[in-house]
């Protein structure tokens, strides 16, 4: 059998993406999936339905939530997606997407007008890096759900004529979107030529590294 064994494989399929934050979550999943899955050097397609299993007991004896569960065995998967379409290893039945069902997804909860009104109320203008982790949700909020990591990088030179302009980090999807008043009165507070909005951001990228290492440095 020349397939690589798991681990190997799981470096080839890090190396495909194209997110150096994909690269970064997903690499840190799928370690954690070999380590408690006892898979040492095994291949993929010599994974079995009970190491499958050891490794959903020691995510429920750990506490991990549904919806982490449901992820990381989608991480998993996509591995031996990957495998078979590289022609690097057969297709193995215990990945499938019915094979390992996870209950029911969580119901997630919104916040209603009168519980955002008592965050935008709160009395923390004594507080400056309070304030300014308020202004990071609200913004996340009115920016239509942004996700954390991309409202803590983004930079002032995003916003122009009532509208931000940013490419996501994750998936590299580009967005414009037009601020609502909120967003622009937060905005507003923030912009004094620094290069990122707000000041909990400082990662500065070392040149000498490669692009893969400033982003795991950078995480």
């Amino acid at each position: 059998n020349g397939s690589p064994i798991y681990k190997e494989l799981v470096k080839l399929y890090i190396s495909s993406l194209q997110s150096g934050f994909s690269m970064i979550g997903y690499e840190t999943r799928l370690n954690y999936f070999i380590k408690h899955a006892q898979i040492g050097e095994l291949r993929l397609s010599e994974i079995t339905r009970v190491h499958m299993d050891r490794f959903i007991k020691h995510m429920k004896d750990k506490g991990n939530k549904r919806s982490t569960m449901r992820t990381n065995l989608s991480i998993i998967r996509y591995v031996s997606s990957f495998a078979e379409r590289v022609g690097l290893d057969v297709k193995n039945p215990v990945f499938h997407k019915d094979a390992l069902p996870i209950a029911e997804r969580s119901v997630k909860r919104k916040l209603d007008r009168e519980e955002l009104s008592a965050i935008k109320t709160l009395a923390i203008e004594k507080d400056p890096a309070a304030l300014e982790m308020r202004d990071m949700f609200l913004l996340a909020v009115y920016l239509r759900g942004m996700r954390i990591g991309d409202v803590i990088q983004l930079r002032q030179d995003y916003f122009k004529d009532g509208r931000l302009v940013y490419e996501s980090h994750k998936n590299k999807k580009t967005f414009n979107i037009k601020l609502i008043p909120d967003a622009v009165q937060i905005v507003n507070k923030y912009l004094d030529g620094r290069e990122y909005l707000f000041t909990f951001f400082k990662f500065a990228p070392n040149d000498s590294f490669s692009a893969e290492v400033n982003m795991k440095a950078m995480a």
